[in-house]
C-alpha cells in the first residue's frame, strides 16, 4: 500500500531535484559531456522526471524527523482546520485542489494548442508531398532507414527550420522558399528521420505531461531545454558515426542556420522537434562534441549511472517527516510528541489512541508518522 502525503510530495521534489541538478552539472561543460556520455546524462535526467511522476511512499519507507522551522511550516501546513459547516480541512487539502485543478486546465490548453498548430499546417501549409524536390530524396532516405511508414512533407512561410510533427501521422515541415540543396535534404531527412526511429516525439510527449502535472515547477523549462538539446546531441552523434558524413553534416546545419530568418513561433516547441536547435551557445556546443574525437570515459559514465540509480532507488527508503506533528484538536495546536511526553494504545480494531502527557488526544488509523512515540498495552492508571 502506498501513500501520497505532503511530505512525500516534498521528499520527492528534493529528490528530484537533485537528480536534475547533476545532470545539469554534467551538461554545463562540453568536456564532461565528452567523458561521460551524452546518454548517461540524458538518463539521469529521465531518472529525474521519472521521480516526479512517482511520488508515493510505501510502508517499508522510514521517516526521517525535520527540525526547526522546515518543521513547523510543515507541520502548518498538514493541520486540520474547521470551516464553519465544521468540515475539517487543512492547507494541504486546499494546495491539492489548486494542484488538480491546475493540472486539468493545463492539460486542456495544451490539447487545445495541438488542435490549433494542426490546422494552421492544415489551412497555411502547402502539401508538397509529391514534389519532385523532395520526393526521390525522402525515399531513399526511407529505404536506407528500412522505415516505410508514409511522411507528409509540408512547406510553411513563418517557419525557420524543417520539423518533425504528429506521432501517429507523422509530417515533415519544411520552410517555404527554402534553397536546400540535394546534400542538405539528404541530411535533414536523415536528421528528422533518425527522431522517428528513435522515438523522440514520445520522449517529449511523456516529459510534457509530466510537465502539466508539475505546471506549477518552475524548473520545468530548464528539463524541456535540456532534453531538447540532448536529443538534437543523440541524432548529431547518430548521423555522424561514419567520419565522412561529419564536414557535410555540419555545413548542413550552417546552411539551414543561415536560411532562417525567422523565428519559429514558442508555442510549436512542445509539439515538434526541429533541426534548429541554433541559440549560438548550443549550436557551439554541438559544433565542439561533433568536432572532438575525444573517447568515452566508461568508468565514470557507470559510476554516474550507478549513483543515480542509486539515488533513486533510496529516495523511495526514506520522507522527510516534522518532528512537530499536527493534531487536530478544538484550539487546533501544533504539539510536538516524544517518546517522553506521548505514547500510543493498540485498539482491538487496529486503530491506536494517542496520549499527550496522560490526556487522550485522537485516534489514528497507523502510527506510520509517530515512529518516535511508544505503545503501551494499556492506559497507565
Amino acid at each position: 500500500m502506498s501513500e501520497i502525503s505532503f511530505n512525500t510530495v516534498l521528499t520527492t521534489l528534493l529528490i528530484s531535484n537533485l537528480l536534475f541538478s547533476l545532470s545539469c552539472l554534467l551538461f554545463s561543460n562540453s568536456n564532461l559531456i565528452l567523458a561521460v556520455g551524452y546518454k548517461t546524462v540524458l538518463f539521469i535526467l529521465l531518472l529525474s522526471v521519472l521521480r516526479l511522476l512517482l511520488p508515493i511512499d510505501f510502508t517499508f519507507t522510514t521517516n526521517i524527523l525535520m527540525k526547526g522551522l522546515p518543521s513547523e511550516i510543515s507541520s502548518f501546513i498538514r493541520t486540520p482546520r474547521t470551516a464553519s459547516l465544521g468540515i475539517h480541512f487543512s492547507i494541504w487539502n486546499i494546495l491539492l485542489l489548486i494542484w488538480g485543478c491546475g493540472t486539468l486546465i493545463q492539460a486542456f490548453l495544451y490539447f487545445r494548442q495541438y488542435k490549433k498548430i494542426h490546422a494552421i499546417i492544415s489551412t497555411a501549409g502547402k502539401d508538397v508531398t509529391l514534389d519532385k524536390k523532395y520526393t526521390q530524396i525522402l525515399a531513399s532516405v526511407q529505404a536506407a532507414y528500412g522505415i516505410h511508414q508514409h511522411f507528409t512533407l509540408v512547406e510553411l512561410s513563418f517557419l525557420s527550420s524543417p520539423m518533425l510533427f504528429s506521432i501517429r501521422r507523422p509530417c515533415i515541415l519544411l520552410p517555404a522558399q527554402n534553397n536546400y540543396c540535394e546534400t542538405d535534404l539528404t541530411y535533414i531527412f536523415r536528421h528528422e528521420l533518425t527522431h522517428f526511429k528513435h522515438h523522440d516525439l514520445l520522449y517529449k510527449l511523456f516529459f510534457q505531461l509530466v510537465f502539466i502535472i508539475y505546471w506549477w515547477n518552475p524548473l520545468k523549462y530548464l528539463l524541456q531545454k535540456q532534453l531538447n538539446s540532448l536529443l538534437e546531441i543523440n541524432v548529431d552523434s547518430n548521423l555522424t558515426k561514419d567520419p565522412s558524413d561529419l564536414i557535410p553534416y555540419m555545413e548542413c546545419l550552417v546552411n539551414v542556420k543561415k536560411q532562417s530568418v525567422t523565428n519559429t513561433e514558442k508555442q510549436f516547441n512542445n509539439y515538434m522537434l526541429s533541426l534548429n536547435n541554433f541559440k549560438k551557445s548550443m549550436l557551439e556546443k554541438r559544433f565542439y562534441l561533433l568536432a572532438r574525437d575525444a573517447k568515452q570515459k566508461y568508468f565514470y559514465s557507470i559510476f554516474f549511472v550507478f549513483a543515480s540509480i542509486l539515488i533513486f532507488l533510496l529516495s523511495y527508503c526514506f520522507t522527510l517527516e516534522p518532528s512537530a506533528l499536527p493534531i487536530s484538536t478544538d484550539t487546533e495546536q501544533i504539539f510536538i510528541l516524544t517518546d517522553e511526553n506521548a505514547y500510543a494504545i493498540p485498539n482491538a480494531n487496529g486503530t491506536y489512541d494517542l496520549y499527550l502527557y496522560g490526556e487522550y488526544l485522537e485516534t489514528v488509523d497507523s502510527l506510520k508518522y509517530y515512529s518516535s512515540i511508544p505503545i503501551k498495552k494499556e492506559t497507565p492508571k
